[in-house]
Order: structure tokens, then C-alpha cells, then sequence
């Protein structure tokens, strides 16, 4: 019901739940370089975070997407108050997102529309890495051919992860660098175009 509590006794007792400000809460993120508590939620809700451990909560604006999706988070450990929100639902909606805490607004950082459901950024250079169970391949299109990636024309969906090594930063003219790592990771073909 989007409200917070936490144990400081390994789980025997807990301290009064808070209200995140949130309808619901769906993953939880800990920022520990800052000191923040992130709280993603369910649908187009908003993200809430925390600065002093828990006793009060701020939101950001309301993330871009559907009702239906499930908001994973994680925080930057090398850019200050940067988080992002990988979104959940089906092929061609889901999403990766970035904000400053200090801003609240939402940059779309232009992934490829497949459900991410975990996502995660590594403490050394800050790449940015978010799994997906339905990533995109027009097997059509040559391996390193722009477009072959894609949740609009794939005709076979793979397990993997989709990579930035530079979240943090917009890219030049306003597009962001992907790739998207599928080898090893096991094949799906329960998901095809129509």
C-alpha cells in the first residue's frame, strides 16, 4: 500500500510504516553513497525517496508510460542524485528512465520498449545494465544492422540485458547508446509478431 518500515533488529521487530506518498510500492533501492531510500511503484506513479532513513518521503513527477507497469529502481553511484526507473508491462512498453532527485522530472533515455525487470548500475564506471525476458530481434536484419533490436518488428524474443555504459550523460543530438547482449541468455519464442 506504499508504505515504508524497516527493522534494525534483523527482522524481529519493525518500526512504524510511513507513508511514501506512493499507491503501492514495487522495488526498493538503497543509494548508499548519498544516503537515499528509492521506492518504485506500480503503473505511472510516481518515485519516492527518502533522505533521512525512512521518516519522510519526497515523490518525483509521475513516470511517462501505462497503468500496467511494474517500476523497478536503482540509483547511480557515480553521478549525484541521479536515479533510474526500468519499466514493465509487455513488448513495446516498457522503458528506461533517469531523473535528479533535486528536479523530479523524467528524461526518457530511449531504450528499446522490451519489459526490463531488474536493473542495475555497476559501482566502477557506471554502466548501466537492465534485464528483460522479452528483447526484441528482427531476425531479419543483419547482426550488427541498425534496427535489429527492436520490439516493433522482432519476430523472435530473447532473454537479456540491455546496456549503457553512460546513463548518466544525454548523448550527442539527443539519442542515448544501447546494446542489447542476448547470447548465452537462453532463447524465448513464446512472444512473436503479428
Amino acid at each position: 500500500e506504499g508504505n515504508f518500515s524497516m527493522s534494525t533488529q534483523y527482522g524481529r521487530r519493525w518500526t512504524d510504516s510511513v507513508d511514501t506518498g506512493l499507491d503501492s510500492g514495487h522495488s526498493i533501492a538503497s543509494c548508499c553513497s548519498e544516503g537515499f531510500i528509492v521506492v518504485g511503484g506500480f503503473g505511472d506513479d510516481a518515485v519516492a525517496w527518502s533522505d533521512d532513513d525512512g521518516d519522510s518521503w519526497n515523490t518525483t513527477d509521475d513516470l511517462p508510460g501505462q497503468s500496467s507497469q511494474r517500476v523497478h529502481v536503482a540509483c547511480d553511484p557515480t553521478c549525484e542524485n541521479i536515479v533510474y526507473a526500468a519499466l514493465c508491462s509487455a513488448p513495446n512498453m516498457g522503458g528506461i528512465y533517469r531523473t535528479d532527485l533535486t528536479d523530479g522530472s523524467w528524461d526518457d533515455l530511449n531504450a528499446e520498449k522490451f519489459p526490463y525487470y531488474g536493473i542495475a548500475v555497476a559501482r566502477t564506471g557506471g554502466t548501466l545494465y537492465a534485464a528483460s525476458y522479452a528483447i526484441g530481434v528482427d531476425t531479419s536484419k543483419d547482426l550488427c544492422e541498425e534496427g535489429r533490436f527492436t520490439p516493433s518488428t522482432a519476430n523472435l524474443y530473447y532473454s537479456g540485458v540491455a546496456r549503457n555504459l553512460t546513463p548518466c550523460e544525454t548523448a550527442c543530438c539527443g539519442t542515448e547508446d544501447w546494446d542489447y547482449l542476448i547470447c548465452g541468455m537462453g532463447g524465448s519464442a513464446s512472444w512473436t509478431s503479428g
